[in-house]
């Protein structure tokens, strides 16, 4: 090439764009609702970062930019979900105009339109802030959110907005009370600002700059990963290293780090495993006793007391989680030796109302644990009382008394005898005896690994001889198990025995003998001094508080503590101390723990025996080797927790994690539920020769056990509870049982059946028992004491249908009375003829019923007196065939039957001949008459073909009568009154019938007769559903005797669509919504355009039906119309335009459908039309533009359809498509 006169030679020039990879798409493919997707912080993340990129190409360029097309599909999203705005085609349109312009160009996508630019073409920075409220709205409530806010007013929608996500936050169980209050205003804050920016007056809308500061004011609490304080000696205990110390406290005191807080949160307490205790057991039992004896009285208070260390919460923690008391609310509070009524108020109404309190006067505290305590069962434990003020103590009884018909049990540790007689209440003061000195040997054992020992013979005589200094207490023979633990030689077990420590007068406190804190000294003195020095630091906390581990390791490098090594940084020294402090762990509960559980936070905890990693994050990848190992490697364990902390693992991880565990040849309890990665358990738990018990409640997607578990004879207890896809084959059940389902079962030749394996557990929820035709004597269904199972909520009892059986149905039964704590009763396959006595006084042993199902019961000639349960809201009887009437007796004597039930089913009663449904309540000669079920909403009669109901149909919202026409028939003409020739509308009758307007003269004698009490008008339910009924509608004389009923549902009824009654069609004449289903049929009813109310109509699966009626073009106040399954038309009736009121079409399932009628151009009211599998639809028509009302346009599976019509943009109200 030439240039000056020059040649030069040049190789051919190639331009290319380089952009950034986006690994995530765009933010369309992320959009999802408030209870699944993308989690609140994302979203957050993308609003603000969407928020600055706005910012920058309005404030930061030289000429402002307007993106003029912000939407979802133009947000894309990085590996960490960082947005970036892309497609910046049609901000370059303006680029070089002025700030504010018209146009008329329709550019943009719709939904994304402000109003100024959809009505006038203006274009402006507000165009971009109202796109941007859209998206923000999408993130925030889902791709219908914006639907959703159009048809709802502003503060309703942030209202549920805000709900729906509070449902999702509570769900996380990592998230405490207070994350999920500052995640909810977060979300309140962002949908304000995404409502303020899709105001449709400009001057409202808010500009950039106040969205991100708006966004800026968010107060947000991060929470960091916290380390649990269970160090609470006594300071005097550590002799001379106490002065140095002291010079800190004051700075220490006031740190942030030990500043003590109004409220206390809930925390989970450590379920202490009784096979760890040595030496309390029957002391708890004998306590527990005391307890169950005192209930009558409204309040009990038991002091338990001792000396320091000797056991008192321990025994108070057993008590606390005690079977006996499953039923009962539970409270634990640290009360401290600082004693703070207002406090110990306040955290018991925090924990029964699960919310936050914080209140400071009094009287409001007491107002509020009236509320809270009324009508309850309440366990409290106060931990640790030192307040011996008379007057302080009898005004925290009287806090604890307030409230009507309550139940509280106040357990309260002391060491002082004199505080436990002055707050004690109707049952005498437990003291705390002493362990025996075999005991403390016991537990030096257990603590020391004192079996892994080489010379055993000769350290258990020197061993025997520290244990006798313990002096009966626990703490101190802990301590001295721990610090002998390392110890191999006689001569260092020696040296702690003869120890002049011993002699030394250390404690001047009474409470605090002088071998326990002698005790626990030896253990410091084989501390590091600097690791002393931090230890002492850690007793200013008080009990119970939780200590951040990043700050407390601050506060000690800050006062000196730390000395620093060659090879070692402070922090790492930090570390170090740390595990040091927590080696010796016997108990440790990480459940919930935001942190990444690794290999590393398990070194040297080699004495564990209680590892609770529930809700715990575990990760795949390069360290899950190393954890397996390490878990793997805790060979004392015997309980163990990994319930839901498999989420982030495969299930092929899940699988090798589980392998590594079967290791662990202590193993007694293993928990595995809520793994939905669990596939299968492995062979190798057939080496698990002490586990008792395996939980796999809710691994949803388990489909198979090892046949290992066949010969697991230690095996006692399996649930399996939600595990739907499980082969049943493969469940050993009769080894052991399973739970919540167990299975009688008795061999051939055996005298007992396995029912008293039930015995030994206290199931909690759900239990359900089936074949109890299969056990063997009364004696053996006794002895598993049901009745005290008070963590039972839901029984099932059943027995199998024409099954032999050894001992009577009703003798069985007898002895099967429920605890009184249960909700919902289930009978099936009863077969005597009577109830034992507790079914037959079944309101007063259990009162707190809320469902009942009696099914298959075919010898029992009547119902058991459930009329006067006073929480049943369900009641479901079926397949009784001895059962011949419904009547008084059903309801019990007296008035108000059945007060709260919502629900009614009778199924399959086949001999069933009447139901009485109104019965005699009056006192003396009186006869007052009520309905049975006055307050009943849904019910369904199903296959009952005799039945006849009398003398009125019964009070109902809604109404299901299937294959029982009798229901629909057996009715007297005599007294029937034409309601729709006395009063114009449905509506206009329920004004009159609710008072709310004047009775015309012409009809008030007709209208009277309706009100009196026991006429057959009294019933009006809203929703009637008839289903395969053989009778044709003449016939159906129910509709004579209801009042105007707004909703029908006709399916099945093959001769309801042909001929009529005009009285019967007078009946239904109210009708404002009706649905017609009937695959068997080609013509719709002739009455069908008669029914001039109609407001909603629905006509589902007629194949056959070739045309609608003509008359249907008579109802002029139709507003919504679904045509569904009507394959056999290939087009729409003319006179569809003529149904002018119409709001909403539904047209799903014409397969032969091919065009749309001219006529339909003039539903101007039309808000929304839906098609739906209309295949043969290749375009929409151009008039579809006429519709100017038409807010949402659905079309799905109409694949004929590519594209739009330009008419489209013509309708400006359009929000959806």
């Amino acid at each position: 090439m030439e240039h000056d006169r020059r040649k030069i030679l040049v190789e051919e020039p190639r331009i290319a764009l380089c952009l950034e990879y986006l690994h995530n798409g765009s933010l369309q493919d992320h959009i999802s609702d408030e209870f699944s997707g993308l989690d609140w912080d994302t979203r957050y993340r993308i609003m603000e970062g969407v928020c600055r990129g706005l910012y920058h190409i309005h404030r930061n360029l030289k000429k402002p930019l307007y993106h003029l097309d912000l939407k979802p599909a133009n947000i894309l999203l990085s590996k960490t979900m960082q947005p970036k705005l892309a497609d910046f085609g049609l901000s370059r349109i303006f680029r070089n105009e002025e700030l504010t312009r018209t146009t008329k160009s329709p550019l943009g996508t719709l939904g994304y339109q402000p109003p100024e630019y959809i009505e006038r073409g203006e274009v402006s920075e507000k165009f971009d802030i109202f796109s941007l409220g859209v998206v923000m709205i999408h993130l925030v409530s889902g791709r219908g959110g914006f639907e959703r806010y159009a048809c709802m007013h502003s503060e309703e929608f942030i209202n549920q907005v805000k709900t729906n996500w509070r449902k999702r936050f509570k769900q996380l169980q990592r998230n405490s009370l207070r994350k999920v209050k500052v995640y909810c205003h977060e979300v309140e804050t962002c949908t304000r600002i995404a409502l303020n920016c899709v105001e449709k007056d400009t001057q409202k809308r808010p500009d950039i700059d106040m969205v991100i500061n708006n966004l800026k004011d968010r107060k947000t609490h991060r929470f960091k990963s916290t380390w649990t304080s269970s160090f609470r000696q006594d300071g005097r205990m550590y002799g001379s290293y106490m002065p140095y110390s002291n010079r800190y406290l004051n700075k220490l005191m006031s740190g942030s780090i030990c500043t003590e807080t109004k409220f206390y949160r809930r925390e989970k307490l450590p379920n202490v495993g009784e096979e760890f205790i040595i030496g309390r057991k029957e002391e708890k039992q004998k306590i527990v006793a005391s307890l169950l004896q005192s209930m009558t009285q409204h309040i009990t208070i038991l002091p338990i007391y001792g000396i320091g260390g000797i056991g008192k919460t321990t025994i108070a923690k057993l008590i606390y989680y005690d079977t006996n008391f499953n039923s009962y609310s539970r409270v634990w509070v640290y009360v401290s030796p600082k004693f703070d009524l207002k406090k110990v108020g306040n955290t018991v109404i925090s924990q029964l109302s699960s919310e936050e309190s914080q209140i400071n006067e009094t009287q409001m505290i007491h107002s509020c644990l009236m509320k809270l305590l009324s009508g309850k069962k309440v366990l409290i434990v106060l931990d640790d009382l030192w307040e011996d003020s008379l007057f302080q103590l009898n005004n925290l009884k009287d806090m604890l008394s307030y409230g009507d018909s309550i139940n509280v049990i106040v357990i309260v540790t002391t060491r002082s005898k004199h505080v436990a007689e002055n707050v004690s209440t109707n049952v005498e003061p437990h003291k705390i005896e002493p362990l025996t000195d075999s005991m403390c040997w016991d537990i030096m054992k257990q603590r020391s690994n004192f079996e892994a020992k080489n010379h055993k013979e000769h350290l258990a005589h020197i061993g025997m001889e520290i244990a006798v200094k313990c002096g009966g207490v626990a703490l101190a023979a802990q301590s001295l198990g721990f610090m002998l633990k390392p110890m191999e030689l006689c001569d260092e077990w020696i040296e702690v025995r003869d120890s002049d420590i011993w002699n030394k007068s250390i404690s001047k406190d009474a409470n605090s003998p002088n071998h326990v804190l002698a005790s626990l000294m030896l253990s410091c003195t084989k501390m590091d001094r600097c690791l002393i020095l931090c230890f002492i630091y850690c007793a200013i906390f008080p009990k119970g508080h939780h200590i951040v581990k990043e700050e407390l390791i601050q506060q000690w490098i800050s006062l000196g503590f730390i000395q620093p090594t060659k090879l070692h940084s402070n922090m790492q020294i930090c570390e170090k101390y740390i595990l040091q402090l927590i080696e010796n762990l016997v108990y440790l509960d990480l459940s919930h723990c935001q942190i990444k559980i690794t290999a590393r936070v398990f070194s040297g905890l080699t004495n564990i025996q209680h590892l609770n990693l529930s809700k715990s994050l575990i990760h795949g990848g390069d360290g899950l080797e190393g954890l397996q190992e390490a878990v793997g490697g805790l060979t004392e364990l015997r309980y163990l927790n990994l319930s839901g902390c498999f989420e982030n693992l495969r299930p092929d991880e899940v699988l090798s994690f589980v392998d590594r565990i079967c290791r662990l040849t202590n193993l007694v309890h293993l928990d595995l539920s809520f793994n939905l990665g669990l596939v299968s358990v492995p062979e190798s738990i057939g080496s698990l020769r002490k586990l008792h018990t395996l939980d796999l409640l809710c691994c949803r997607n388990l489909v198979t056990l090892p046949k290992c578990m066949f010969n697991m004879d230690s095996m006692k207890m399996l649930n399996v509870t939600c595990c739907p896809h499980l082969d049943q084959s493969t469940l050993p059940r009769y080894r052991y049982f399973t739970l919540p389902y167990f299975e009688v079962h008795a061999d051939d030749g055996e005298s007992t059946s396995n029912i008293g394996l039930l015995r030994y557990v206290n199931p909690t929820h759900e239990l359900y028992i089936s074949g109890l035709d299969n056990t063997i004597s009364a004696e053996e269904v006794d002895s598993i004491n049901l009745s005290q199972k008070q963590g039972i909520q839901s029984l099932s009892l059943s027995w199998t249908r024409d099954a032999q059986r050894s001992v009577e149905d009703m003798e069985v039964l007898g002895k099967l009375v429920p605890p009184d704590t249960l909700k919902c009763f289930e009978l099936r396959g009863y077969d005597s003829m009577s109830f034992p006595t507790w079914v037959m006084g079944i309101t007063l042993y259990l009162p707190r019923l809320t469902k009942v199902v009696l099914w298959e019961l075919r010898k029992c000639n009547s119902l058991p007196p459930l009329g006067q349960l006073p929480t049943l809201q369900k009641l479901v009887i079926g397949g009784m065939d001895s059962t011949l009437t419904v009547d008084e007796g059903f309801c019990c004597a007296g008035p108000g039957a059945f007060p709260l039930l919502q629900e009614l089913q009778l199924c399959q009663m086949e001999n069933l001949e009447v139901w009485n449904t109104t019965y005699s309540c009056g006192q003396s000669n009186e006869d007052v008459q009520e309905f049975m079920f006055p307050n009943l909403r849904e019910l369904l009669i199903r296959d009952c073909p005799k039945l006849r109901l009398k003398p009125c149909p019964p009070k109902t919202v809604g109404w299901k009568i299937e294959n029982s026409d009798n229901v629909l028939s057996s009715w007297d003409e005599e007294g029937e009154i034409d309601l729709a020739a006395l009063f114009p509308s449905r509506k206009e009758f329920k004004k009159l019938w609710e008072g709310k307007t004047k009775v015309p003269a012409a009809c008030s004698a007709q209208f009277e007769k309706c009100r009196k009490p026991g006429a057959s008008y009294n019933a009006c339910p809203e929703r009637v559903e008839v289903k395969s009924s053989k009778l044709p509608l003449g016939k159906w004389r129910l509709f004579r005797h209801l009042l105007p009923t707004y909703d029908l549902r006709i399916s099945c009824c093959t001769y309801a669509t042909s001929g009529s009654s005009q009285e019967i069609i007078q009946g239904l004449a109210f009708i404002e919504s009706l649905c017609l289903e009937d695959d068997a049929q080609s013509e719709l009813p002739n009455w069908l355009g008669e029914l001039t109310s109609l407001e909603t109509l629905e006509i589902s699966k007629y194949p056959g039906l070739e045309a609608p009626l003509d008359g249907m073009k008579q109802l002029a106040h139709l507003r919504k119309l679904s045509l569904i399954n009507c394959r056999s038309m290939s087009a729409l009736p003319q006179w569809l335009g003529e149904l002018i009121s119409l709001k909403e079409l539904i047209i799903s399932e014409w397969p032969n459908l091919s065009d749309f009628p001219e006529s339909m151009q003039l539903l101007t009211s039309l808000k929304m039309l839906r098609l739906e599998r209309c295949p043969r639809i290749t375009a929409l028509p151009g008039w579809l533009g006429d519709l100017a009302s038409l807010k949402i346009l659905v079309i799905s599976n109409c694949k004929g359809i590519v594209s739009l019509p330009d008419s489209i943009q013509k309708i400006t109200r359009l929000v959806r498509v």
